[in-house]
């Protein structure tokens, strides 16, 4: 019970700048299909056996992914993780791939 108590431990993570640009880079091209065609502003656009990924377009050039977890039948985080490139989506596919979330 000492959750007022100043028990609590807070830790701040950060990548360095960039971090992902190489590695991610096989997937621009399949990521600027994905990130310029309107046809997939709202929907699935990856998933596995655990959760699935949707996108929202917000405007020409900012989206918003969601990572919905199939079992609890919700999203992760209420703002998603915004992608404002192809390339940023390519980053946010390689996390996804990888790592097996695109919060990381």
């Amino acid at each position: 019970m000492e959750i007022l108590a100043g028990g609590n431990v807070y830790v701040h993570c950060q990548y360095e700048y960039g971090i992902f640009d190489d590695v991610a880079s096989v997937f621009v091209p399949i990521a600027e299909e994905v990130f310029n065609n309107e046809k997939y502003n709202g929907r699935k656009i990856a998933e596995n056996d655990h959760t699935e990924i949707h996108m929202v377009k917000l405007n020409d050039c900012e989206s918003r992914l969601y990572e919905f977890d199939k079992k609890e039948n919700y999203h992760s985080a209420i703002n998603g993780y915004l992608v404002r490139s192809a390339e940023g989506l390519a980053v946010a596919m390689w996390r996804y791939k990888n790592l097996g979330t695109i919060f990381t």
